[in-house]
């Protein structure tokens, strides 16, 4: 994300134009100035003509004989003095300098002109580029400046051909004569130019005009070359001579390349990839074949698939990735139209649930959006119905072509239809399917957490394709029946590395050139790049045929032959024969280019004024056709930035209703840095609060400070202050920076009151409210929630009132409050799922199984937090709210003693955890030790814990709360290997738990265990008086089970089995909380036993069938042993039960 440091820059306002042609000058208002200083011509024109560039080249260009440090200086001085002297700033002076896109350049008209076909436009821009300057001094300048010159005056000589064949068409000969005889005089060895004039002088009447013109064509080349005149000119001068009639000029032919060349009849060199993927074929497995972008891939994809039966193609390309079910909607398109009775046969369900992603399939009205997991699964399964039917009809194979380029729906449409259907390729079951991707250029989070996981599993084979060896080279040269190729061969391997489609450009260049018989001429440009060959034969294309291709690269994936018709001026008739050339050249197949490496090379060719212009026409024509805003905002960035600022704010709103957080936070900034180039900080101000509050939803990192700086950088009124303080305060209490949290809010709050914003006011005090209760002043948050409450529903913000609600109910559970909390909680939700807000109502619902756990009813905490979870699952980006609800599946697992599933949730909890969130890593650290400790992993459990203690050692700002979890831990550890627990229980005394009250209780209830009976038991009563006081069903449950643990250890078995037999009471109705059920059953054992009760052993035998259960079916088979051997509570349990003669 930029940042901008400095103020915005005054423009030019469109009255201003730069003059690059002949004399260097700057035009106001149609007043020319001095002509320019040459450095500061060259400035002007490198940026004109080769769009935004950094400071650092600019420097090394203007001022080479200086150190890099001396000639940013004098970059940075003149670009003063040019502001000074103009009052505007025509060149914008960021890291990257660029031109106000409102200043006119003559140099970039003229491109324009032409690539339009305006050709008399194009040459009445008279004159040389900087044509009063030199810059022999500077030679890398020297260098830029004559290629850049090379570049115009190749521009005006199409030009001038162009409007030769307009006119001689029209049969204006007259017009046309000064154009031919211009061109001539800029290249007198040109016998197509000598024989151009003789041409045009005949059809005017002028035979003796003509035959001179021939005379002198030989002069020339006889003086210059020292050579006859062709065959074709001097057939030329005799049908002139004879007075007989001219044929029409021939149509450039373009050389044909032969049949093998355009595609080799047989693959070679690819042994050991096909029988890997023979291999991963017979097994059933996915397919990743990875290389190197030209390497083969697509070719061995497809070779090996349609040796397997019929071909289903998912080709992905580049600007899919912003847009969901791209991909696979184009590729179900072609496979639609390819086969129409597909719609026919189509299940009704199956095409109603295709239509959201191919709207021409709806019959009547389009399904609505997709509101939840379920409906996003019934999409997916109607998807992967279509490809079983098609398969069904006999052998086919799936290949997933480019997948770097493949939007993330159809990564997980994909990735869902594999994992539902298993073994790929049998009958009934998923097609075979190849995945081909470049190495390096693919997601990393996709390569790592979806693929290498699949390898892992043994579930899919990852095939290298590498380059030719020589031998294979060779084999390739030889299948393609020419020859002259067998000596290309070495020369060829230098230069291509051995990658098939550098060797077969290079091939079809020589063909097109006519230098296939003298072999590989001196200048290829760079070893192992394709785009110098590439343009070297883009050059040979016809007019129309070089600005249709260019108007495809531009287009990228929305190209077509409307847009191309709309964006060019002309009539699809018109596009009908350099469509065809195109497609001849084996430069486009269909609406695409034939290879990724060919786009890129002509984009990469295209120069920047017309580039600009053709993004602004396909601007044009998308807006027109309502096309995706992210599209067309991209569209108008390498056009005119101003005019993408509504679709970015469009596209940033699109993507939040959709949840793709990451892409609208981006498009947000986007348009904020936009708008603060232009001056416009208001508006810039309003989309750097929303980058804030989308980031604040799953990014609390140096993005979001930097989204925070400019906030603050362009608040001026009270309000704008108080809401920047606001985004400070949310940020800080999101990262637990409790007195920033703090400071930031009141703050906040005296600037809303200064500025009499009620709902600024009432969103302050929740901030101040969240930062009291991250410092455990829980008391003191309740009235400010409630007086937040009431300015919501005096000014009616429901809205605002729902998050009030969810927040007052979580304080309200840190006081023990759960009945009421879960009150507040649940009308959260209500009105959160009225206003479709998914986040919003994701926490109410998380709370709501905070409190019920609290509360002591897990199954019904469960039920809520699997709410959150499927709701979160539609949610992109919510990586921290994710984070919370692992953790909290995995608490309300282990409560009911589905340990397996607690274990794995911990697992993705640790994975969830952002990068500096070590307080967050340590917490479930710990949480992962409490379950450790339940399997009997005792040296596992130390080992985890000695590595967030170490945190502490270190400094790392391990919070009081959790270091004190982490101390009880450990004494509980020492106590179980017969060693003092005494100073962990004395270091963890005077710690604060006030932001995490049941750390106290738990702290207390382990305490119990540790001590002596005389002090354990008043520590277990205190407990039980606070539970029976606030009416806490699960800690009553906990304190019961520890003051008749300390009872049987003295003795008095009566009052034990009465705190026991109420606990079983208890327990018929609610669920213990982070405290082990199999302690409750056990110790109720114990009083039965001790009290020699007659149904001791019908409990006992209850306990140990409930025992073996859990260790059988809900504990992890790795610690199934431990769990029944090395936790005291189980080894107690079995032992009583082998005493007593239980099985």
């Amino acid at each position: 994300m930029a940042t901008l440091p400095h103020p915005p820059f005054p423009r030019s306002g469109g009255v201003w134009s730069l003059e690059l042609l002949g004399v260097a000058r700057l035009v106001r208002g149609g007043v020319a100035l001095e002509p320019l200083e040459r450095k500061t011509a060259a400035l002007f024109a490198i940026l004109a003509l080769e769009g935004p560039t950094p400071r650092s080249k600019i420097a090394g260009l203007l001022w080479p004989e200086v150190d890099e440090g001396k000639a940013r200086r004098n970059l940075r001085q003149r670009l003063h003095r040019l502001k000074d002297v103009l009052g505007v700033s025509l060149i914008i002076p960021e890291d990257t300098l660029y031109l106000d896109p409102a200043l006119e350049v003559d140099a970039v008209c003229l491109e324009s002109l032409a690539f339009t076909g305006d050709y008399p436009g194009a040459l009445r821009k008279e004159g040389e580029l900087l044509g009063t300057h030199d810059y022999d001094d500077c030679l890398e300048l020297a260098e830029w400046v004559e290629l850049a010159r090379e570049r115009v005056r190749r521009v005006r000589r199409e030009a001038m051909l162009a409007e030769i064949q307009r006119l001689e068409a029209a049969g204006d000969y007259p017009a046309a004569l000064p154009w031919a005889e211009r061109l001539l005089n800029d290249d007198l060895v040109s016998e197509e130019a000598h024989r151009r004039v003789m041409r045009l002088l005949y059809l005017m009447g002028e035979r003796a005009g003509a035959l001179k013109a021939y005379h002198r064509c030989g002069e020339i080349l006889r003086r210059e070359l020292g050579l006859e005149p062709l065959p074709e000119t001097a057939e030329l001068a005799r049908t002139i001579d004879q007075g007989a009639a001219l044929p029409h000029p021939p149509a450039a032919q373009r050389p044909r390349i032969p049949l093998q060349v355009l595609r080799p009849p047989t693959l070679v060199g690819r042994e050991r990839e096909w029988s890997l993927l023979e291999e991963a074929y017979q097994q059933g497995k996915l397919v990743f074949l990875r290389g190197e972008p030209g390497v083969g891939k697509t070719r061995l994809a497809l070779d090996f698939a349609a040796s397997k039966g019929r071909v289903l193609l998912l080709a992905a390309r580049p600007g899919d990735a912003g847009i969901p079910f791209s991909s696979y909607a184009r590729s179900l398109r072609e496979s639609l139209a390819e086969h129409p009775e597909w719609v026919a046969h189509m299940l009704p369900w199956v095409r109603a649930e295709i239509s959201r992603i191919l709207p021409e399939l709806a019959e009547g009205v389009l399904p609505p959006p997709l509101a939840s997991e379920a409906e996003k699964m019934r999409l997916f399964d109607a998807l992967g119905t279509l490809t079983l039917s098609t398969y069904a009809d006999g052998e086919r194979v799936l290949v997933s072509d480019d997948a770097q380029y493949l939007d993330q729906a159809s990564i997980e449409v994909m990735l869902y239809q594999l994992n539902k259907f298993g073994r790929l390729g049998h009958p009934g079951g998923f097609p075979f399917t190849i995945v081909t991707y470049r190495r390096g250029e693919m997601d990393p989070e996709v390569e790592q957490n979806v693929f290498f996981p699949l390898l892992e599993a043994g579930a899919a084979t990852l095939i290298d394709v590498e380059p030719l060896e020589p031998d294979a080279l060779k084999a390739l040269l030889h299948s393609l029946e020419d020859p002259l190729l067998d000596r290309l061969s070495p020369a060829l391997e230098r230069y291509s590395g051995g990658n098939p489609m550098f060797v077969l450009e290079l091939l079809k260049s020589l063909y097109e050139t006519g230098q296939i018989q003298r072999g590989l001429p001196q200048q290829l440009g760079v070893p192992g790049k394709i785009g110098f060959v590439v343009q070297r034969r883009l050059e040979r294309l016809s007019p129309a045929g070089l600005r249709l291709v260019r108007t495809a690269a531009v287009a990228g994936v929305d190209f077509s032959s409307e847009l191309a018709g709309a964006v060019l001026g002309v009539s699809p008739l018109d596009l009908v024969e350099p469509w065809a050339e195109l497609e001849a050249a084996q430069l486009i197949f269909g609406s695409g280019f034939v290879h990724d490496l060919v786009h890129e090379a002509t984009l990469a060719g295209i120069p920047v004024p017309i580039k600009a212009l053709l993004h602004r026409r396909i601007a044009e024509y998308l807006e027109a056709h309502r096309a995706e805003p992210a599209r067309i905002a991209q569209h108008w960035l390498e056009a005119d930035e101003s005019n993408a600022i509504p679709y970015l704010l469009e596209a940033a709103r699109a993507a939040q209703v959709t949840y793709r957080l990451s892409e609208a936070s981006r498009f947000y900034e986007q348009a904020a840095c936009i708008l603060e180039r232009l001056g416009r900080s208001e508006e810039a101000f309003a989309s750097w609060q929303q980058a804030c509050a989308t980031l604040l939803r799953f990014d609390t990192g140096p993005r979001h400070e930097a989204a925070l700086e400019r906030l603050f950088a362009l608040a001026e009124s009270p309000q704008q202050r108080a809401q920047a303080h606001l985004a400070e305060a949310s940020l800080a209490g999101e990262r637990h920076d409790r007195e920033r949290a703090e400071q930031s809010a009141r703050e906040g709050y005296r600037l809303a009151l200064e500025a009499q914003d009620p709902s600024l006011q009432a969103k302050l005090l929740t901030a101040l409210g969240q930062a009291l209760w991250l410092q455990g002043r829980t008391e003191e948050v309740v009235p400010l929630l409630e007086q937040a409450a009431e300015i919501y529903r005096q000014t009616g913000d429901e809205r605002g009132l729902a998050g009030v609600e969810s927040n007052l109910g979580t304080v309200l559970d840190q006081l023990f409050r759960h009945q009421e909390a879960i009150v507040h909680h649940g009308r959260a939700a209500e009105r959160f799922a009225v206003f479709d807000d998914r986040l919003g109502t994701v926490k109410a619902l998380h709370n709501l199984a905070v409190s019920h756990a609290y509360f002591g009813l897990a199954h019904l905490a469960l039920e809520y937090q699997r709410r959150a979870e499927a709701l979160l699952s539609e949610v992109e980006d919510a990586q921290i709210l994710a984070l919370r609800s692992a953790g909290n599946l995995a608490a309300r697992y282990a409560d009911l003693g589905e340990y397996t599933r607690a274990w794995a949730e911990l697992e993705r909890a640790l994975g969830l955890v952002p990068e500096g969130w070590e307080w967050a890593r340590a917490h479930y650290r710990t949480e992962k030790v409490k379950l450790l400790l339940l399997l009997g992993a005792l040296e596992e459990a130390q080992a985890e814990l000695g590595a967030v203690l170490e945190l502490r050692a270190q400094g790392l700002g391990l919070p009081d709360d959790i270091f004190k979890v982490a101390l009880t831990l450990q004494a509980q550890i020492k106590a179980w290997r017969g060693e003092s627990p005494h100073p962990e229980l004395s270091q963890a005394q005077p710690l604060s738990d006030a932001h995490r009250p049941y750390n106290k209780i738990r702290f207390m209830l382990v305490k119990a265990t540790l001590l002596n009976p005389q002090e354990a038991l008043p520590l277990a009563q205190e407990v039980l008086e606070f539970a029976l006081e606030h009416q806490l069903p699960a800690v009553e449950l906990a304190a019961r089970t520890r003051v008749a643990q300390v009872l049987l250890r003295v003795k008095k078995q009566r009052r034990a089995l009465g705190h026991t037999e109420a606990a079983m009471s208890l327990l018929r109705t609610y669920d213990p909380t982070d405290f082990y059920r199999g302690e409750i059953l056990l110790t109720h054992c114990l009083a039965l036993e001790a009290a020699r009760q007659p149904g001791r052993l019908g409990h006992l035998e209850a306990t140990l069938k409930w025992l073996l259960e859990t260790a059988e079916g809900k504990v992890p088979p790795l610690y199934q042993k431990s769990f029944l051997w090395q936790n005291p509570t189980n080894r107690t349990i079995l032992e009583m039960a082998s005493q007593q003669g239980i099985a």
